[in-house]
């Protein structure tokens, strides 16, 4: 029979530390790799010959922001 071994209090709490530092260094670098796909993406549309004007538009309409990132994992949490 497999032994479970449930986690004392101070080791979830070291892990809960572990994950709220690492939480900003995610976020910046989610936000600085989401823009460099967003500036991507605006060169690549001038590039094919769109308006800059237009491809700005466009760019401005790239998705998944961390705002979309956090509503994701609540719905996750909800199940």
């Amino acid at each position: 029979m497999p032994r479970v071994e449930l986690m004392t209090p101070f080791p979830r709490f070291f892990s809960f530390l572990k994950l709220a530092f690492s939480l900003p260094g995610l976020i910046i670098s989610f936000y600085m790799k989401r823009r460099k796909a967003v500036k991507r993406f605006r060169e690549e549309m001038i590039a094919c010959g769109m308006p800059p004007v237009e491809a700005k538009e466009l760019a401005k309409m790239y998705s998944f922001r961390i705002r979309d990132l956090l509503k994701l994992t609540r719905g996750f949490s909800k199940v």
